[in-house]
Order: structure tokens, then sequence, then C-alpha cells
């Protein structure tokens, strides 16, 4: 069997295993991974995420190498499911950038905290790792049409995951009608029922624990753009911190800030060197959080 027909029978499979996830990986055509599988890197496994690792290291045609989380909770739950599910531990890392430069990944998936898609889709993207990320792609359609860009600047795929329009089934319908097996479509009607429980809805303002100074990068990191107290994710699983005001992975601190570049990393190191922040300043390096 030959590699191409390796890769296309892992995509089949892990359509069913995973639903939406995998499809972005029929377009994986890289260097070849060692023993003819596709190489991956999940990032986000909180939750989500680890459900995704799970499917894919249960996939024959894959390996899921590195768990990528700012929580190192989030790691070892990621990298404990992954184990399990096949036996082979992945490495664990804190900062999406050190993940990307792997060379030996092929492919990046996001399901980290809705603010990190876009940004770690376009690092991915410009490493040369084909995507997939969870929806929504973007905070903004401006990000969007980045990551649009970035995959055909850079010749990766990107897609977001959206489980009906990767099912099998769905995918030999569309392409039925569009051959004109049911003839001209001139009309269609579409509808949307939810009877699936709420996931949690944030508050806002929520203080947060001051447990440590000074303040860890990758906290900031974890809570990207806005105060400090006020993201959901923030708010659902607390992380000690030590910052009164404002910061963001663009260099959001105190009362002035920096503009808000989608992707903009350049302020910030890896995550295991401490940070210290003056307040009133808008810049993640130097100074003192007081």
């Amino acid at each position: 069997m030959s590699f191409k027909l390796n890769r296309r029978e892992f995509v089949r499979r892990a359509a069913l295993a995973t639903a939406a996830a995998p499809a972005v990986l029929r377009a994986v055509r890289g260097a070849a991974a060692p023993s003819n599988r596709v190489v991956l890197a999940v990032m986000g496994t909180n939750s989500r995420g680890t459900a995704l690792a799970r499917g894919f290291a249960r996939l024959e045609g894959a390996e899921v190498a590195w768990i990528c989380d700012v929580d190192e909770r989030a790691v070892a739950k990621g990298a404990a499911a992954v184990t399990e599910a096949c036996g082979k531990a992945p490495a664990g890392a804190r900062d999406v950038r050190r993940v990307v430069a792997e060379k030996e990944i092929d492919a990046l998936v996001i399901a980290a905290p809705d603010h990190w898609h876009a940004p770690a889709g376009l690092l991915a993207a410009a490493a040369g790792k084909h995507v997939y990320v969870e929806k929504p792609c973007s905070h903004n359609p401006r990000e969007g049409e980045m990551l649009v860009e970035a995959s055909a600047k850079h010749g990766r795929i990107i897609q977001m995951g959206s489980q009906r329009r990767s099912w099998p089934r769905v995918i030999e319908a569309v392409e039925a009608a569009r051959s004109g097996a049911i003839g001209r479509v001139y009309y269609g009607r579409a509808w949307y029922a939810n009877d699936r429980g709420s996931i949690g809805r944030g508050r806002a303002p929520t203080p947060l624990p001051r447990q440590c100074r000074p303040l860890q990068l990758a906290l900031v990191l974890a809570l990207g753009h806005g105060r400090v107290g006020e993201q959901r994710h923030a708010r659902d699983r607390p992380l000690p911190m030590g910052a009164r005001r404002r910061l963001s992975d663009a260099g959001h601190v105190g009362r002035r800030a920096l503009p808000q570049l989608p992707g903009r990393l350049g302020n910030t190191r890896h995550p295991d060197h401490h940070v210290r922040v003056r307040r009133g300043q808008g810049h993640c390096l130097g100074g003192t959080v007081v």
C-alpha cells in the first residue's frame, strides 16, 4: 500500500473516530513521518482537546507526539489519555511556540480557549504545520482572513472543525447534489435544534487568587486579552496570578495598552520564565508587579 493510500485510509478512520477534527489531515503532504504516520501535537487539553488526543492516539495511522497546555495539570491529563489509548506517552510543553518548532510534527490540533485559536493557527502555519482548529476559528472576521492568507502563503491546510461537514455521509450527499443527482437545487430550508445542557457561563469581573509573585508568563499566555478576572476561561479554571489590573499576550498591562495585534507575541518569552510587570506601563518584560 502506498504512502498516499495509507494517509487516505487514516483520514477515513479518523473521521469516524473524532468527527470533524481529522479532515485537515487529508491534505497532509509534508515529509514522511516516522513509521509512515501522521505526527500530531494537541494544544489545549483540559476538555475537548483530551478527547481529540485520545481519538487520534487510537488510530494506527497517527501518533500524538506532543501535548501542549499552559496548565501543567491539563498537560498531565492529556498525556495520560494518550498513554492509556496507545501505550506511548507523549512529550509535554506549556509553550506552543516550542511545539511547532519541532520538525517531527506534521499538524497542530488546537482546542485551546477561543482567544488562542487564530494566533496558534498562524504560528503553526508559519512553522510549516497543517492545522485543525476547533470552532470558532477566530474572534473576528479579520483574524479569519489572516488564517486564509497564512494557508495560501505557507501552503498549509487550515481547517475549522464543523462536525456535520466532516461526516463521510454528509460529504457524499453534498457531492451528489453538486453533481446534479437531484437536479437543479433552487430552494433550501435549514433549521437548528440544540437540546444539550449549558457548558457554563462566567461572571465578570471575578477576583482571581493572588498566590504567587512574580507573575508567571504562562498565565499571560492563558488569559489573553482583557482585564484580569473578566475572562470566562480564567474564571472557570483560575490559576495563581499577581497582576492587579490588565494584561494580555500583546503587552496589555496597567492603565496603558499597546495595540492588540492578532498573533503578536513579541513581548513574551518562554512561560517557564518569571515576568515582572510595572503597573501603568504597557510592557510584559521588566519592572515590578505592585
